[in-house]
């Protein structure tokens, strides 16, 4: 059999990233002074928000959080080995008279058995090999997704 090779398609599911939805609201101009402070409504907290990924919140505000709008996945590249369990089979060889292999004389299995020559007092000008291929197409190499957050916001909120 001839090494070969088949491609491959990587398939994001984004389904299989696990998400927790959250809500958040701005005050009003005249509230701004006392969400600082950390004087909010009952059943509210007192969170400021920036832009990107932070390291750390300002003293006094808590352990950033690191939120998203949602993510795409970048999936890493795969090869494919035809090869590795791919295997041939229901093979035989005709038998023609001609060059052109448009007159046969005979057929032949070809399984690796001694047989005596179907042909056997004819002119054999031209063979012709026939087999199944029964391919399989193994992915290999790393099979990784990778989430890329999209619009990252880092939300650091009063204790």
């Amino acid at each position: 059999m001839t090494p070969g090779a088949c491609a491959g398609n990587a398939v994001a599911d984004a389904t299989k990233i696990a998400s927790s939805p959250g809500r958040s609201c701005a005050p009003g101009p005249s509230c701004e002074e006392q969400l600082c402070k950390g004087d909010v409504p009952a059943g509210y907290g007192a969170c400021i928000e920036k832009s990107g990924v932070e390291a750390q919140c300002p003293a006094g505000w808590g352990t950033p959080m690191q939120v998203a709008d949602g993510y795409d996945l970048s999936c890493s590249a795969c090869s494919c080995d035809v090869n590795s369990g791919s295997s041939c089979g229901a093979a035989s060889l005709d038998i023609f008279a001609d060059g052109g292999c448009s007159s046969k004389l005979a057929t032949m299995a070809v399984d690796g058995q001694c047989q005596a020559n179907p042909a056997v007092g004819q002119y054999a000008g031209a063979f012709m090999y026939h087999a199944t291929v029964n391919e399989v197409c193994a992915a290999s190499g790393p099979k990784t997704a990778t989430p890329v957050a999209k619009g990252e916001r880092t939300i650091c909120c009063k204790p």
